[in-house]
């Protein structure tokens, strides 16, 4: 019983779903930044956007956006909306060191007879 509990009632928040939360958003954003607003703080909320939401999150978000007007005050409140949800932008990962010939092993295949006859079509291997 208690397992269906916690089956039910999960404790733990949804997890991102690895899209960004809403392009449509970032750009209405990107298209009615107020002139005013500190280049840092539009950065900041755009990266935000452009970052994988939890769905809870996600749903705020377009409840948020379907009340907008495009006038500065709205899309101000809307950014300081985004940036109090407390959401980080995700940093991208560390690029992979490039590839050396070293890093290479070739796994060559090669059949194997196990009669021992003297008819196997089995090319011997070499490395």
């Amino acid at each position: 019983m208690l397992r269906g509990w916690f089956d039910e009632m999960d404790p733990n928040p949804t997890p991102a779903t690895g899209a960004a939360a809403e392009p449509a958003v970032a750009e209405f954003v990107r298209g009615h930044a107020p002139p005013e607003l500190p280049q840092e703080r539009l950065h900041r909320a755009l990266d935000v956007l452009e970052s994988p939401w939890p769905r809870r999150e996600e749903v705020m978000l377009r409840g948020w956006f379907d009340e907008m007007d495009p006038n500065p005050t709205s899309v101000r409140a809307l950014i300081e909306r985004i940036l109090d949800t407390g959401l980080e932008p995700v940093a991208p990962p560390d690029p992979l060191p490039p590839i050396e010939l070293d890093d290479i092993d070739l796994i060559p295949w090669m059949g194997i007879d196990p009669t021992g006859s003297e008819n196997c079509s089995c090319l011997p291997m070499s490395r």
